[in-house]
């Protein structure tokens, strides 16, 4: 027994080393081309490509080795001439002893520089799809034989031991849609015995294209874990890996985006189940935390999440604006979602999705410009949460639908800072998504938003219906009412976007009462009006039509506080153009003047204008202007004009109001009118004519004086500097003519009681003579010409007629200083000129009588009139000018009381002497006493030689 079992071992043990001697040298005697040529045969057969093998090398201790060198497969027809995938070198592990049982072991497979290259041309054939057909038929063939193949001599594939990928390359090349993507230093392996460990890590770049802007990104990604391969059941498993992902997006407007993941991926082909757990994802200053479940991978598969985002950047929105617009500030969203499907319409038709938003403080950027190419922050928001639900709401897959229809609802509120805001907010809208993803439709949305400010009393509510095509950008908003305290708002608003320009178009119908509290609730500084009670009240109603280029407004009805306007509206942008067309009612414009600062009104000088600047005043400043205004019931400048009309044309800053006329305090007036702003002072020109105004109604108005009545006719022209829309009056510059009709002059006396008293004190019985002095004084007519130069009006003919009056008047009056400088030079009946002047601030003028001139004028009115005087006139005259300069005047009084109607007599006989007598009458006066006594007593001896004579007459004719 023995024996026989030392011969077996004997035998066993010359058979194995037969065997592994053949197994050694048996490579040697192996037609390795041959073998080649059939490898590449079959796979040529089974691929229908090229394929060429360099060389092929085949060893088979400890395990078959079989070693191919420089493998190459060629492209699919119409392609590049390159080869599609090519393996410098392939090593493949056999395990020897499960072939004995009709078993492949693979025990490691090892592909060494691996390229491949996918190319997808212009007409979206690619160069892959051929060889996915024939790797999916040669499947089920191979499915078919093995499931009718009952025979023992067939093998089966058992498992994969090792699996190793070194430094491969892939190269996308989508021709179609612009896209390059090359994926390098592609290392994989997997090794182990039933829980593997896995490895793969590889670099990818490429270049996206979306609507010529060009997006490059690079990546690099990292998974290690436990694996598990299983070609036998078609299983792979992933258990407890970790994945990281690195990456930096250069975006087309050159901004960079950079982004890492790292997560926990888990993959059970079993149950088609793929997780993400423990994900975090960080892209700028956004993370991304959470779960994402993937189940029924192969058939129907269905996902679910749970994760949560948080940031703190602008939510960009550039849906009509150039500039990114929306909210800043911390933000953390929560959202969790369920669907299944194998294609993206099956993932839509029963998605049902819940996220919650929380927003902390921040700021809101809103657009200022209409086409958003600047904006404005406003530090608005304290906090702020809202819910969004998606659901599906039809079956599809029962259904032979076109469309998708989700049921949505957004609900939340948000807080503003030092919570003054409550708001709320409710909204609800069918979304319509067609197969094809080509259009969204919004369809009966409703909307209900209620608001709390705690600086205005009571709620403010805003609801109506809203629809519209996304893609189209299209949007309806329909019966939209905002209600509140002093609020009442109705508007439908038409949101388009055709050939890449939005068109917004509106019709208004709102009322607000005691807007600046309002407008101050939301921290809206109003500008100082000089009125306080202006900008209370305002009103709209019309059509708003709103484009990048134009703001159209069509037959609108606008109320500010008690003023009307109606008509049309259209400006245009670029190049600047506006068009009126308005009919303008009970505008008070002096309640809308604006209070400037101190330092507002100082002129800062610029001696050059900027390029800049100087495009600033064509865009913005100086816009083409053709208008037709029609206005009832205006106050201007505290001016009340009836009625007025003017058409305004102009551009490039010279504009024209021509003509302008219309109906002033009973009166009438035509013009022209011209504003030029090219000046860097604009400047101001007017040539006007008024017939019959009411002047006492025009003072009144104008400088709040009621003392001067009657009819106003007046030509003029004048030019000016503007500072703002008001006249600069130191600037004020021309001539006007006017005349004074039918007048009266109440509470004015013509000769001022100061000038009285002055005149009183030269002689006291002065007093009876201006007695005829009244405080109501009737006009029949008063003309003069005025010039003005820098704001100063100068006057030299002003004359005054009137019953038993005559005026004279020469001066100046600064409007800038408020100051006057006038003389006057006053008749009343036949008492002697009174020449006084007016001096000192208009508000509280001085007075007082110019005695040299007056009693020069009163003794030249006592020669011209004293033919005509009576007794006690020439008396008194006498007296003026006697107690003016100390002389006695009783001989001359004795004198005239004696014999009056012989001095009449003498003084009209010798006119001559007198009137010569009268032309040195001045210099005599002012010589002093003696002057005045030689004259008195040349009068005197005039007298007495004529009673001389007087009696010799009569002693000649007694018989």
């Amino acid at each position: 027994m023995k024996k026989l079992f030392r011969i077996l071992i004997i035998i066993a043990s010359t058979l194995f080393t037969i065997l592994g001697i053949t197994l050694i040298f048996a490579p040697k005697f192996l037609n390795t081309d041959a073998f080649k040529h059939n490898i590449e045969s079959i796979l040529m057969t089974q691929l229908q490509r090229v394929i060429k093998i360099e060389d092929v090398s085949i060893s088979f201790l400890p395990d078959i080795n079989l070693h191919l060198s420089g493998f190459t497969m060629g492209d699919a027809k119409g392609f590049d001439s390159i080869p599609q995938l090519y393996i410098p070198s392939t090593s493949i592990y056999l395990e020897i002893w499960p072939l004995f049982h009709k078993k492949i072991v693979f025990k490691r497979i090892f592909f060494d520089g691996l390229k491949l290259n996918l190319c997808q041309n212009k007409n979206s054939k690619n160069n892959w799809e051929d060889l996915l057909n024939v790797i999916s038929s040669q499947k089920q063939t191979s499915q078919n034989s093995i499931a009718s193949d009952t025979s023992v001599n067939s093998f089966s594939l058992l498992t994969l031991g090792s699996l190793a990928i070194k430094d491969a390359k892939i190269l996308l090349d989508d021709r179609l849609n612009n896209h390059k993507v090359k994926i390098s230093h592609l290392t994989y392996q997997c090794a182990g015995l039933l829980r593997n460990i896995i490895q793969l890590s590889f670099d990818i770049s490429g270049e996206i294209n979306h609507e010529k802007k060009t997006c490059r990104i690079d990546s690099h990604v990292d998974i290690n874990g436990r694996a598990t391969l299983l070609f036998k059941n078609r299983r792979y498993s992933i258990d407890d890996a970790n994945l990281k992902v690195d990456s930096t997006a250069l975006l087309s407007d050159g901004s960079v985006v950079k982004s890492l993941l790292d997560a926990k991926i888990a993959f059970s082909p079993d149950h088609g189940a793929l997780e993400l757990s423990d994900m975090a994802f960080q892209i700028n200053d956004m993370s991304i935390q959470g779960d994402v479940y993937v189940r029924n991978l192969f058939d129907l598969p269905s996902f679910s999440g749970h994760v949560n985002i948080n940031r703190h950047d602008i939510f960009e929105t550039f849906f009509y604006f150039e500039k990114p617009v929306g909210f800043d500030g911390p933000v953390s969203s929560e959202l969790t979602f369920q669907t299944q499907g194998n294609t993206f319409s099956s993932l839509l038709n029963s998605l049902d999705m819940n996220m919650l938003i929380n927003m902390g403080a921040g700021t809101l950027v809103l657009p200022v410009s209409n086409s958003g190419s600047s904006t404005q922050t406003f530090s608005l928001l304290n906090n702020s949460k809202i819910q969004i639900h998606l659901k599906q709401i039809v079956d599809l897959l029962k259904n032979e639908q076109e469309n998708y229809i989700f049921q949505t609802s957004f609900n939340g509120n948000f807080e503003q800072i030092n919570s003054e805001l409550d708001l709320q907010f409710k909204t609800q809208a069918n979304i319509i998504l067609d197969k094809s993803s080509s259009y969204i439709i919004i369809d009966n949305g409703k909307f209900d938003i209620h608001a709390n400010w705690k600086k205005l009393p009571g709620n403010y509510a805003l609801k109506g219906n809203i629809s519209g095509d996304i893609k189209e950008k299209n949007i309806l908003i329909k019966n939209a009412v905002l209600t509140g305290p002093n609020v009442n708002a109705r508007f439908q608003s038409h949101l388009s976007y055709p050939n890449e320009q939005y068109i917004i178009q509106n019709h208004m119908d709102f009322k607000i009462q005691d807007l600046r509290n309002i407008l101050s609730a939301f921290s809206i500084e109003m500008p100082q009006f000089y009125n306080s009670k202006s900008f209370h009240n305002i009103a709209f109603q019309g059509d708003v039509k709103l484009t990048p280029d134009h703001l159209n407004l069509k037959t609108i009805t606008f109320n500010l506080d008690e003023a009307l306007m109606k008509g049309d509206i259209s400006v245009q942008y670029h190049p600047p153009h506006i068009d009126l067309n308005l009919l303008v009612d009970k505008l008070n414009f002096d309640k809308y003047w604006i209070k400037r600062k101190k330092n507002e009104n100082k002129k800062i000088p610029q001696k050059n204008n900027s390029i800049v600047s100087k495009e600033k005043k064509e865009t913005f400043y100086n816009p083409e202007i053709n208008a037709k205004l029609e206005f009832k019931d205006l106050k201007y400048c505290n001016l009340s004009f009836d009625q007025m009309s003017t058409n305004i044309k102009g551009k490039e800053g010279l504009y024209r109001f021509s003509p302008t006329s219309g109906n002033l305090y009973k009166g009438m007036f035509t013009g022209r009118w011209t504003l030029d702003f090219r000046p860097e002072t604009p400047k101001t020109t007017a040539l006007f004519q008024c017939k019959n105004i009411q002047i006492g109604d025009y003072l009144t108005d104008y400088i709040k004086y009621d003392r001067i009545h009657g009819k106003l006719n007046m030509k003029a022209s004048l030019s000016s500097d503007l500072d703002g829309f008001r006249i600069d009056k130191s600037t004020m510059n021309g001539n006007a003519k006017l005349a004074l009709t039918d007048g009266v002059i109440n509470g004015i006396l013509i000769v001022p009681t100061v000038v009285q008293k002055e005149i009183f004190e030269i002689h006291k019985k002065s007093k009876s003579s201006l007695g005829s002095i009244k405080k109501q004084q009737f006009v029949n007519k008063m003309t003069g010409l005025v010039t003005f130069r820098n704001g100063i009006m100068h006057n030299s003919n002003l004359k005054v007629s009137a019953e038993r009056l005559r005026v004279k008047g020469k001066g100046a009056i600064n409007w800038v200083k408020h100051e006057v400088d006038y003389n006057l030079y006053v008749r009343i009946g036949n008492f002697p000129i009174i020449p006084y002047q007016v001096k000192g601030s208009m508000s509280n003028p001085h007075a007082s009588l110019k005695k040299s001139e007056f009693l020069k004028t009163a003794v030249s009115g006592f020669f011209n009139q004293a033919g005509s005087l009576g007794s006690d006139t020439l008396k008194d005259t006498l007296d003026i000018g006697g107690k003016a300069l100390d002389v006695n005047m009783d001989p001359l009084h004795k004198t005239v009381e004696k014999s009056s109607k012989a001095l009449k007599k003498t003084i009209k006989e010798s006119s001559g002497t007198i009137k010569e007598t009268l032309s040195v009458g001045t210099d005599a006066l002012e010589a002093g006493k003696e002057a005045l006594q030689s004259l008195g007593n040349r009068i005197k001896g005039l007298f007495q030689k004529k009673e001389k004579e007087n009696k010799k007459d009569k002693t000649s004719d007694e018989p």
